[in-house]
């Protein structure tokens, strides 16, 4: 199974797999597989010879060739629990193109990080967090509210929540593009949707052609739900967004697990 697509760092990467009704695209991930083969190949295994009275004793090179054997195995068996079970799932309203990530499940729905396109046109952002935290959202929160800028916290908690780094979004005045698919409990039909923002304004983007309100508003009820479990359980981040029709840089981020956001006049300010 050769791997491709890798991210930097060996965050993420595809497996073909021929059976995949997904355009055979599993993702795992490759730079740990990679880092295993690696080490388990550049490790000897070594040993004190026996002796009357004393067994052979491995030593510590000896001991985690053995070891890594394990977690190769674990990280396939992984891949294989992965694949058998997306396979059964069938996305409406949108083409699944990529997953990553892990899945999390909160409020009858588990959600799966995606790349996805939606079907359709003329596409609107809806379900705003500032209205899903209510009047008295959590206090790391308030500030990024108030002010406009709810979308670094959003980025700080993706990671936590589902385990990946979201890569910068591509859409103008926007930090975040993230893809999902939503499946309720005991069903294996998933709502493909985009968490994104326009400057630096959190919102849902689904498909016009559906699904219907009344599930749209499920769906993100239990996804922002989900993201406010643990407000203050952030992943520091660093992110410059250029704003062509002002001419300014946007700069979000989160340190020491406090979102921050300015402006300047140049990339580096």
């Amino acid at each position: 199974m050769p791997l491709l697509g890798a991210r930097g760092g060996g965050v993420r990467g595809v497996v073909q797999t021929p059976n995949n009704k997904f355009g055979r695209e599993v993702v795992v991930m490759s730079g740990v597989i990679a880092g295993l083969i690696s080490r388990y190949r550049a490790l000897g295994l070594k040993g004190t010879p026996a002796t009357p009275g004393r067994s052979r004793r491995w030593t510590a090179s000896g001991y985690h060739m053995l070891t890594y054997g394990h977690l190769i195995g674990e990280v396939i068996r992984r891949i294989t629990v992965s694949h058998q079970s997306m396979s059964d799932m069938r996305v409406q309203f949108g083409t699944l193109q990529n997953v990553f990530g892990k899945p999390a499940t909160h409020g009858g729905f588990t959600f799966v990080p995606a790349a996805v396109q939606l079907d359709g046109n003329g596409f609107s952002i809806d379900f705003d967090l500032r209205d899903a935290a209510g009047e008295r959202p959590p206090t790391i929160l308030a500030r990024p509210i108030e002010h406009h800028y709810d979308a670094a916290w959003v980025r700080a908690r993706l990671p936590r929540v589902f385990g990946f780094t979201p890569e910068l979004s591509e859409v103008e005045k926007s930090l975040l593009d993230v893809g999902f698919v939503a499946v309720a409990a005991g069903s294996s039909v998933g709502f493909a949707f985009i968490c994104t923002d326009y400057y630096g304004r959190t919102g849902l983007m689904f498909s016009p052609d559906g699904p219907d309100q009344d599930t749209q508003a499920k769906v993100a009820a239990a996804f922002w739900s989900l993201l406010l479990q643990a407000p203050d359980d952030l992943a520091d981040f660093d992110a410059t967004v250029y704003h062509p029709g002002a001419g300014i840089w946007m700069h979000f981020g989160c340190a020491h697990g406090e979102p921050s956001y300015r402006e300047s006049e140049d990339a580096g300010g």
